[in-house]
């Protein structure tokens, strides 16, 4: 009798323990996705913070997206540094959407920026002349995305 209830006492500790993992396991990764999102967002705000530092980088910016052509070569360049970082960042977060650590709500809004960029005479530009710098998994997502806009 005292064996039986050990080993009800037993289970049931078993159990509770695998109920805290499993509540731990979801706090932890609602974590992890939480400081991924942060992530993002604070590298996305320093491209932005570069953009608009001056007026000469904000133009450079807007007529490189329209027509990279009209640039310098310096002006290119500053275009071409910018851009891809933009694109690495969000590189980054599809890499972490691909391991589950952002939202959908984080990717949507990451992809719809990927979009408009890959979209525009720069990024096309860019994209034909640099895009060796890009993983190919990557690579083959923005691809795809300017297969379908055209």
């Amino acid at each position: 009798m005292i064996g039986a209830i050990g080993e009800i006492l037993g289970a049931a500790g078993v159990i509770f323990t695998l109920a805290y993992l499993a509540v731990q396991i979801r706090q932890n990764t609602s974590a992890l996705e939480s400081t991924s999102s942060d992530y993002g967002n604070t590298q996305s705000n320093l491209v932005r913070l570069h953009i608009s530092s001056s007026e000469e980088m904000t133009e450079i910016w807007m007529k490189g997206l329209s027509d990279p052509e009209t640039l310098n070569p310096v002006q290119l360049e500053r275009f071409r540094i910018t851009f891809a970082s933009i694109l690495d960042v969000i590189g980054a977060q599809y890499q972490k959407k691909g391991l589950s650590l952002i939202s959908q709500s984080s990717w949507a809004a990451a992809e719809a920026n990927l979009n408009r960029f890959i979209s525009s005479p720069g990024g096309k530009w860019y994209l034909n002349t640099h895009a060796e710098g890009l993983t190919p998994e990557y690579r083959k997502l923005i691809m795809g995305k300017m297969r379908d806009n055209t």
